[in-house]
């Protein structure tokens, strides 16, 4: 079972490998229970129930000024697998 430090830590790893340097940085890691309703959504096509018992990171784009959607990533709490890496379609 993966806990939230070692959720954060191999978030910040799959960050570095995957976006731009110094582009994102994390600032919270989660349980969909934490977050309640209605909570992220995941891209079109993406099944939801991803969401459910897995670490939900929730990333900060240090590079982008205005309103736009969070963007998160999705570990699974057992293996610490990326599931998702996306955005939650909560602009606005």
């Amino acid at each position: 079972m993966i806990g939230r430090e070692q959720a954060a830590q191999i978030a910040a790893n799959v960050v570095r490998f995957r976006s731009k340097a110094g582009q994102y940085e994390i600032y919270k890691v989660v349980t969909l229970e934490e977050i309640g309703k209605p909570g992220p959504r995941p891209d079109y096509g993406t099944p939801r129930h991803i969401l459910q018992d897995n670490w939900i990171a929730y990333l900060h784009d240090k590079t982008f000024c205005g309103i736009h959607s969070s963007t998160i990533m999705v570990l699974a709490r057992d293996t610490g697998q990326l599931l998702y890496f996306g955005s939650t379609n909560d602009e606005g």
